[in-house]
């Protein structure tokens, strides 16, 4: 049986858990990190990004608090831009029911982009003495319960 390909994305310092979350995904998805093969030398990253869209079924975003920000008078954490733009990009192309993001459990200074609230997020409990899969068991679950029904969801565009 041909599992669905699932792309998984997060910055640097979110790799950890990136990984995390594909071995515990492992029975159910095809997954890949971004640090597969995504990337061509002497390429363009928006466009082995955009290409990359075309050949997974779900993508699931890892965000990390990485970076200080200051918004209107208020400094918290918040994800990098690059794993901001390229979620839109997957949810541009491959649809909002087949792009999912993951944001650690009751993490209220995570600063996000104002047209994601409303958007509910898979959670992860972040716990720096637990091993990756485990604090991405939350997520794990919930992606595997609902695959077929996130499969059975039309992608937004089928082509570029």
């Amino acid at each position: 049986m041909t599992l669905p390909k699932l792309f998984i994305g997060s910055s640097t310092e979110g790799l950890t858990l990136a990984q995390g979350l594909r071995v515990g995904l492992s029975h159910d998805y095809d997954a890949h990190l971004w640090t597969e093969g995504i990337f061509r030398p002497s390429s363009i990253p928006i466009v082995d990004l955009a290409e990359a869209t075309s050949k997974f079924e779900v993508a699931v975003f890892v965000f990390t608090p990485d970076d200080l920000v200051e918004s209107r008078d208020k400094v918290s954490f918040a994800v990098r831009d690059n794993v901001l733009f390229e979620l839109g990009l997957f949810m541009g192309l491959l649809g909002l029911q087949r792009t999912f993001f993951v944001v650690p459990r009751g993490e209220k200074d995570l600063h996000l982009p104002s047209d994601l609230h409303g958007v509910q997020p898979l959670e992860y409990i972040f716990d720096r003495g637990a091993h990756p899969t485990h604090m991405m068991g939350n997520a794990i679950s919930e992606l595997s319960m609902r695959k077929a029904a996130i499969l059975a969801t039309p992608k937004a565009y089928t082509r570029l």
